[in-house]
């Protein structure tokens, strides 16, 4: 693979380099200089991203980036994980559940004498690393997108970072999954360089299992940068306090909430990030006894739900409305209102109390 940006009809590019499990290095710098751009930085046009394969020197991933931030930078941004977007044209190649990657890049653009006032060091501690083991404590979902014909999916996390990669248990039937698992990324092969800013970031997806004779398909998911893990020296007998974070369609490329709606569910998790001495060294405690600390204490409520009836659907016929509620153990119990046509299918009501007792969390995140 090898990366190419083009600003207008100039271009710097770095040369092929070997993929090894979804990661590519480079760390060389590349510049141009004497670009011949319209003064008036408004018409400049912006920086493009390219990702390109080297068998068909064709590329299968790009990103807009304005010119006009990278001004406003002055050549003292810092390095940032660019997410890539996947070419329409190459969308074939790089098939439909693939991730378009992302790239590590700090780019400056500007006048020549800002960039002699703001010189680059060559980054060579980059290559300097130390072994480290990163855990995932992965709690639970909500508000996952349906795909399956009942109105939910089948749900499970992929987690890759550095080249490595591991993956939860699978969920039945769910929109509001709960693992209480904790997983780890170590293999004694995960080294990183000691600045953040050089680190690859967390990519988590949520995948829809759909069985044996087709191929899952990705839901959801979201990055998250090395700086927002905690490093710690030895490992915990528990997990850090869990945070809630936006899931986004997988090739979205910003990650923020819009107005049209692109947010996709949420994932409970929490990260550590464990220095050892040698990449040999075991870290304790094991996942197992960790995994047993996630589970919260339950307490037991009564739930009160008065199902009135439902308004204006799409080819109803005989409606009714289902509850599905998580256990403490992970199971889903359903309740189900009658089935109505009064005074018609598609705006029915049920004029029904159901009265049941549910476990909640003591502790409400």
């Amino acid at each position: 693979m090898k990366v190419k940006i083009t600003i207008g009809a100039n271009s710097i590019e770095w040369d092929y380099a070997s993929n090894g499990k979804g990661m590519v290095v480079w760390n060389a710098l590349a510049e141009t200089k004497n670009i011949s751009l319209p003064e008036d930085f408004n018409q400049i046009p912006d920086a493009m991203i390219y990702l390109i394969r080297e068998n068909d020197n064709a590329p299968v991933s790009f990103l807009r980036v304005p010119v006009v931030e990278l001004l406003a930078e002055n050549f003292q941004g810092p390095p940032k994980f660019y997410h890539l977007r996947p070419d329409r044209s190459r969308k074939a190649a790089l098939g439909e559940a693939e991730y378009a990657g992302s790239v590590s890049i700090k780019l400056g653009f500007g006048r020549e004498e800002v960039a002699r006032q703001h010189q680059w060091s060559d980054f060579s501690e980059v290559d300097e690393t130390s072994a480290y083991c990163l855990r995932i404590h992965l709690f639970q979902a909500r508000g996952l997108p349906a795909s399956d014909e009942s109105g939910t999916i089948d749900p499970y996390v992929k987690i890759r970072f550095n080249g490595l990669r591991t993956k939860s248990s699978q969920k039945e039937k769910t929109c509001d999954p709960c693992w209480f698992e904790s997983l780890e990324i170590d293999n004694n092969s995960l080294m990183l360089p000691e600045d953040p800013d050089f680190c690859p970031e967390i990519v988590l997806r949520v995948w829809d299992s759909d069985g044996m004779f087709s191929a899952n398909s990705p839901v959801c998911g979201f990055h998250l940068s090395l700086k927002d893990v905690p490093r710690e020296v030895g490992g915990t007998a528990t997990a850090p306090e869990p945070k809630w974070h936006e899931c986004f369609l997988c090739n979205d490329t910003l990650e923020k909430p819009a107005p049209e709606g692109n947010k996709k569910g949420e994932l409970l998790v929490s990260f550590q990030l464990i220095s050892k001495k040698t990449r040999n060294e075991i870290v304790r405690p094991n996942l197992e006894i960790i995994s047993e600390t996630l589970r919260p204490h339950y307490k037991l409520v009564w739930l009160d739900i008065l199902a009135w009836g439902v308004r204006d659907l799409q080819g109803g016929s005989n409606p009714y409305v289902r509850f599905d509620i998580v256990g403490s153990d992970g199971k889903i119990t359903s309740h189900k209102s009658k089935k109505s046509n009064k005074p018609n299918g598609r705006s029915a009501n049920f004029l029904e109390r159901i009265v049941t007792s549910i476990e909640l969390p003591e502790d409400i995140i």
